[in-house]
């Protein structure tokens, strides 16, 4: 797992993650842009030697300052650094001032390879002629672009030119993570934000930034450097001496300079934040400590059994519960239990007194709430940090899914709702496994799992029926397994469907150990 730790500048980002980096002996890869380069300490806020002595961490004091570094190289190196650390079964702290970065390194960008020299040309260009040529040679990214963003409209003129398409690129790109993460914000009061950083700024001066900054533009061509983009540091440029020093008469007016474009920064990465991640937990540093805390402590007893490759699986796995009635009310909780991080519940009823018999999920304060409303509290007790969505629907031909999933539990008892189901799961090559009927049954020893296509379940051999004729091919049916079983039903005088908690658990926990065989190693009857 990949604890992502996000916020302003001055939202104590840093303390935090290495807090937990030091505590839960978890390795930190630090995404700032400037960070990285041994010789910029006090205008980036870099972490002082003493706080990181005992920390494994990464992209911080790495880089030298004539050594430039950007977000595709960034990008790159992170990525082999992430893939060596998740096989050494290690989960991660990252955290950074650099919004981009953390995209670039957790989801699908890419980046072209394209010489920097035609950026660096054509940001030379006023913007209305940059936007005269991308409407030439890319009108689908002209559309759509932001057309007062002069750094995005550079880039996808330069991307043009060299015959590939902005817009086709951002179309490419999904919202899903490459790896399993954790996305915290820390949660911090604007202006408490803008005291910390007129704070940090004045501490930087006390600091000796302005000898920082002389000693960099007595030692390096400083027009040439990445590092004087940064704020903190290009602020000094308009004030330089012919020897080489700052004019000092101007510290205090370089000062407020720091302060309004560090404010301006703080807005653009809330804006950031909050447009560009999703599933993102808004806490503040005390409670994002304390889910992380919970989170590696549930998964301590299951690193025992499970590899941490298949943790990780699961991880970043999307799961489907439909149904939370005998069968399924219980799945969720065994999926948090496992580790699982991204849950989607689907059911449409109301707790009665009448499934309190079997659906022990649910108890007498439950009755007359949504099945939804109550699994989900219970799973946030469980674990707080897990993504649950909540979806309040009956499924049939006219209402169905629209998300793509990773795996589907299909505990619903309508004979159309299981059979639109796994045509959807067919049409968008989604495991699924299908429960059938848990009525009637006693002994839970019985209990088994087989392919649709072999079972003599009633459920199952009706749902088949319906589902043959809506299927374009049914060369499919033979890989789809359902939960059944061999025990014979109760006689009973009415035509109410009997039922005890014993097999409806039974299937339930059938199912689990189903999807976990399959991402163990495949599942053959």
């Amino acid at each position: 797992m990949i604890y992502v730790i996000l916020g302003q500048t001055a939202s104590g980002k840093t303390s935090l993650a290495l807090k937990l980096a030091r505590e839960f002996n978890l390795p930190l890869i630090n995404c700032d842009a400037f960070q990285c380069y041994k010789q910029m300490n006090i205008g980036t806020a870099k972490p002082k030697k003493e706080e990181l002595e005992n920390v494994e961490h990464y992209f911080i004091n790495n880089v030298d300052i004539t050594d430039a570094i950007n977000v595709k190289k960034f990008q790159e190196q992170g990525r082999q650094l992430i893939d060596k650390l998740t096989k050494e079964n290690k989960d991660i702290i990252i955290s950074g001032g650099t919004s981009l970065y953390i995209r670039a390194l957790l989801f699908n960008y890419e980046f072209p390879d394209i010489d920097n020299k035609i950026y660096d040309e054509l940001s030379l260009y006023p913007l209305d002629e940059l936007l005269k040529i991308l409407e030439e040679l890319d009108i689908e990214t002209y559309n759509n672009i932001d057309k007062n963003n002069k750094r995005r409209v550079v880039t996808a003129v330069a991307l043009a030119k060299n015959n590939f398409s902005r817009d086709d690129l951002v179309k490419k790109f999904n919202n899903k993570p490459l790896y399993p993460c954790l996305f915290f914000n820390i949660d911090v009061d604007k202006e408490d934000i803008n005291e910390k950083i007129d704070l940090r700024v004045e501490t930087m001066f006390v600091e000796n930034l302005v000898n920082e900054i002389e000693y960099l533009i007595q030692n390096y061509d400083y027009n040439k450097l990445n590092a004087f983009k940064a704020i903190g540091y290009k602020e000094f440029l308009n004030y330089i001496n012919e020897d080489k020093t700052i004019d000092k008469s101007k510290l205090e007016q370089i000062k407020q300079d720091i302060k309004t474009h560090t404010h301006q920064y703080a807005k653009r990465q809330r804006t950031f934040i909050k447009t560009q991640f999703s599933n993102v937990k808004n806490l503040s540093p005390e409670m994002i400590y304390s889910r992380i805390m919970i989170d590696q402590s549930i998964k301590q007893r299951t690193k025992l059994m499970l590899d941490q490759k298949i943790l990780s699986q699961i991880e970043n796995m999307h799961f489907l519960v439909c149904g939370l009635g005998g069968v399924g009310s219980l799945i969720p909780e065994y999926l948090v239990r496992l580790g699982a991080k991204n849950i989607d519940i689907l059911d449409f009823d109301k707790v009665d007194l009448t499934n309190l018999n079997r659906q022990i999920s649910y108890n007498l304060d439950d009755v007359g709430k949504d099945k939804i409303d109550v699994i989900s509290e219970k799973l946030a007790k469980i674990n707080p940090s897990v993504n649950i969505t909540s979806l309040k629907m009956k499924l049939d031909k006219f209402n169905m899914i629209d998300k793509q999933y990773d795996f589907i539990f299909d505990c619903i008892d309508s004979i159309e709702g299981k059979a639109y189901l796994t045509k959807y799961s067919i049409d968008n090559n989604i495991p699924i496994i299908i429960s059938g009927g848990a009525g009637k049954k006693i002994d839970s020893t019985k209990t088994k799992i087989e392919k649709i296509t072999k079972s003599n379940d009633v459920l199952i051999k009706k749902y088949l029926e319906y589902l043959k004729p809506i299927l374009t091919k049914d060369d499919h049916l033979n890989s789809i397994y359902c939960v059944c079983s061999n025990d014979t039903n109760i006689k009973t005088k009415n035509k109410t469907i009997s039922s005890i908690p014993t097999v409806p658990n039974s299937f339930g926990l059938a199912m689990i150990s189903f999807l976990l065989k399959r991402i163990v190693g495949g599942f053959n009857i």
